[in-house]
């Protein structure tokens, strides 16, 4: 056995991208299945997970100067963070991994130009890490990305088999610290107070068969459910140690396969009415999906619309039609269920036409079922997307992209905007601003380049 004090931290976000995501509010699943795993596999580790967004500790060297390992998930809203962690851990001689999204986009950029990386994970960090510990070669690791001689290499990818992964123990943290959180912002007077998250399912089924959306910077391309008793089983452990009565299912979407989502809604313990919000396409939105979400109690659904408009979606790459949004606002309104829809401004070719067609759509979703709130955001071409991508193919942009490992969202967005629609940010806040003349803001989830809207 090499190494024995495992640190996996995840960031705090970086300065002026602290409300572009809520990370305060549910607890890094993926570390915590990483440690979760780890404990079980090998006996006496001392592992601490750390999270930055409820943990505050002013001296990371002192954070840090025991370890003998540290992994670092990153994203694009807190890399530089996660450098300057990396930076404090390398100078008390600790090995340094990164993943998470940021980091598998962005690997060999990443190994060129940051020193303080020792490795990238590629993929689910589970075994990875095991091997690590357990101190074998580098060529032998799945999933490892690593300097050898001047040159960046990677190894073979692997996925977790699900059937065998262990239920993810929250022990390793505070969940409480979450919950308050929660509290502290929810405007929306939900009768659930104690929510948090969990995930039935790995990948994405429109991903594997398209490629996936163009904004979309996720990379599991392999798409796995989980064993529906140890879900029911993880969910009522939930609930009766921590009384959460709040699942937000953080799986892509939920309805993907129907035939799956029966069972788990049979397999469903009696007098257990715990709530559920669920993410789902416009088109996997019919009939026996409705019946089925009433079975399970689903409280909130987030329907990823994105636009208004029938071309914006075919170039979106969303594989869903007007027809299907329509057809899901119609089933939806007259359900109890709360709708939370979400719209992007900005895909690729957008106008000043169709972003009122949207913000027309927007006003019809509004009137149309009942809307818990409604989210509209401004495309950010992330790293590992279709549009990074597109940006670093452009013959006037490739000398500023192609070589980086970091990511400036201020800048991005301009050059995506000027150079791939047919609109600009001030345009879109316009549009924005009037719509807002119609509908109450939560300015306690506002960013620059997303917006939250409550039905009056």
């Amino acid at each position: 056995m090499r190494c024995r004090n495992i640190l996996l931290i995840h960031p705090q976000n970086d300065m002026g991208m602290e409300r572009l995501s809520r990370s305060d509010i549910y607890p890094p699943l993926g570390l915590l299945s990483i440690a979760t795993y780890l404990k079980n596999m090998v006996k006496d580790l001392n592992i601490q997970v750390v999270d930055l967004n409820v943990d505050a500790f002013k001296d990371i060297d002192i954070l840090v100067k025991d370890a003998e390992i540290v992994g670092i998930t990153t994203t694009s809203f807190n890399y530089q963070n996660a450098i300057k962690i990396a930076t404090k851990a390398k100078e008390e001689g600790v090995l340094v991994v990164l993943g998470g999204v940021h980091a598998r986009a962005l690997k060999y950029n990443i190994l060129e130009k940051q020193k303080a990386i020792d490795y990238v994970i590629d993929g689910e960090g589970e075994l990875p890490l095991l091997k690590l510990i357990q101190g074998e070669s580098m060529e032998n690791i799945p999933n490892l990305v690593y300097r050898d001689n001047g040159s960046v290499l990677e190894n073979k990818k692997i996925f977790n088999d699900l059937s065998v992964m262990p239920i993810i123990d929250r022990n390793f943290i505070n969940i409480n610290r979450y919950i308050d959180n929660y509290k502290s912002f929810n405007i929306h007077n939900f009768d659930y107070l104690r929510p948090t998250s969990v995930y039935t399912h790995k990948g994405c089924r429109w991903r594997d068969i398209s490629g996936g959306c163009v904004f979309c910077a996720r990379k599991d391309t392999k798409f796995q459910m989980r064993h529906i008793e140890q879900i029911w089983h993880e969910i009522r452990n939930l609930y009766e140690q921590h009384k959460i009565d709040c699942i937000w299912n953080i799986a892509d979407d939920f309805l993907a396969d129907l035939e799956w989502v029966k069972k788990f809604s049979k397999s469903k313990p009696k007098n257990f009415d715990i709530k559920f919000l669920i993410y789902s396409r416009s088109d996997n939105i019919n009939k026996d999906a409705i019946a089925l979400l009433d079975l399970l109690n689903i409280h909130e659904i987030l329907v990823g619309f994105e636009s208004g408009d029938s071309r914006m979606l075919i170039n979106a790459r969303k594989g869903c039609r007007l027809e299907d949004n329509y057809r899901a606002i119609k089933l939806l309104g007259k359900t109890k269920i709360k709708v939370y829809p979400t719209f992007v401004l900005g895909l690729p070719g957008e106008s000043r036409d169709s972003i009122k067609k949207t913000i027309d759509f927007m006003h019809y979703v509004m009137g149309n079922c009942d809307v818990s709130r409604l989210v509209v955001s401004i495309l950010i071409p992330f790293p590992g997307s279709y549009t990074y991508q597109n940006l670093i193919s452009h013959e006037k942009l490739q000398g500023k992209y192609l070589l980086k490992d970091d990511f400036n969202v201020d800048v991005a967005v301009e050059d995506w905007l000027n150079n791939f629609t047919n609109t600009s940010l001030e345009n879109i806040y316009s549009h924005i601003d009037a719509f807002s003349n119609h509908y109450k803001k939560n300015h306690t989830c506002d960013s620059k380049y997303s917006f939250e809207f409550i039905p009056n």
